[in-house]
């Protein structure tokens, strides 16, 4: 089962980018934004602006919140995005397209991490490769 929820109930303010009525799919199987994953998005935020028209590859896209997040801190990038869960990929690319983030977006299909042999292909073309494990296995106070 999927919700529709706005960005705004998902992220604080300085991480919407001004995209906080945006509504986005979040199934009942993808991670939510957590304090790990608020603290590792601010963190993404700081770097960002050294991004502009680099190749930007989000390893685990999830739902594509980070994506959308990013897009305005850097201008030109070209974003790629991957998930080991195949599902990943094409709600990712919904919700990005729910924000109004459409352009300069290319998706490696199926189930790809940095592990596969597909993903060394892709590897070596990228500028900037990041990805935000929410798995910590105990709460972190950030």
């Amino acid at each position: 089962m999927s919700l529709a929820v706005r960005l705004s109930e998902l992220l604080p303010t300085d991480l919407q980018s001004g995209k906080g009525e945006a509504e986005i799919s979040v199934p009942s199987w993808a991670f939510k934004p957590d304090h790990w994953n608020v603290a590792f998005l601010r963190g993404l935020h700081q770097l960002a602006s050294e991004w502009k028209y680099k190749r930007v590859w989000e390893v685990g896209v999830g739902t594509g919140i980070n994506i959308i997040s990013l897009w305005d801190a850097a201008p030109g990038a070209a974003w790629y995005f991957s998930d080991y869960n195949p599902k990943c990929v094409p709600l990712a690319r919904q919700n990005c397209a729910s924000a109004k983030v459409t352009e300069r977006l290319a998706s490696l299909e199926g189930s790809t991490d940095l592990v596969t042999s597909s993903a060394a292909v892709w590897l070596h073309r990228m500028d900037v490769v990041f990805g935000c494990l929410p798995q910590v296995p105990f709460k972190m106070d950030l």
